[in-house]
């Protein structure tokens, strides 16, 4: 089995939000990014990767003295997609990848373990894998070293790549809103701030 390293998307400015960068927001005194960093490290993956933008050195301090590296898109602006290739590039060589993004707080350890899991046991077929709720893409995204290579060599974003090549891929339904319950807008978050740490669907 390949190793995995984890990719944590924080570059955004969170536009929509209006509160800067999401991966700052604190639930219990602590950065939703060390959160899920923390999440990672005890899930078992070989490497954490987390890449910056907006406000990246307020993320450097944050996440001082992690076991992490820290990955700095120019392109921040241009978007999520400029994120991902840029922190697929920087990805050790001969490693799968573990793509997620910074604003599911209720993402824990034991929804990586058991994305871990599932994707140590898949077919020899599944290149990809990655989870759908209720019919809605959901994180984290699993792709193996061939992927990450073709995905940086092609400028192609993993869920491209699964709509070229959709009998490489696969996904498995979860029930569980953890993978989906983001914070895009001032309501999201004052309902997660409302709620916390009881997950908002009552699991």
């Amino acid at each position: 089995m390949e190793p995995v390293a984890a990719l944590v998307l924080c570059a955004g400015e969170g536009r929509r939000l209006g509160l800067g960068c999401k991966g700052l927001l604190a639930l219990g005194g602590v950065a939703l990014v060390c959160r899920q960093v923390a999440a990672l490290l005890e899930a078992g993956v070989d490497a954490v990767h987390v890449v910056t933008g907006h406000q990246s050195e307020q993320v450097a301090a944050a996440l001082r003295g992690w076991p992490v590296r820290l990955v700095h898109n120019p392109d921040w602006r241009s978007g999520h997609t400029t994120s991902v290739l840029c922190g697929l590039q920087h990805l050790p060589p001969a490693h799968s990848a573990l793509i997620t993004v910074v604003d599911l707080p209720w993402l824990s350890s034991v929804h990586h373990r058991a994305a871990l899991h599932t994707w140590h046991s898949r077919s020899a077929t599944t290149h990809m894998l990655s989870p759908v709720h209720q019919g809605q893409p959901a994180h984290p995204v699993l792709i193996d070293s061939a992927v990450v290579q073709a995905c940086v060599q092609h400028r192609l974003p993993p869920r491209g790549w699964m709509r070229q090549y959709p009998t490489l891929c696969s996904e498995w339904d979860t029930r569980d809103a953890a993978h989906v319950q983001d914070i895009d807008t001032p309501s999201d978050w004052a309902a997660c701030l409302q709620q916390w740490p009881s997950s908002p669907w009552g699991a």
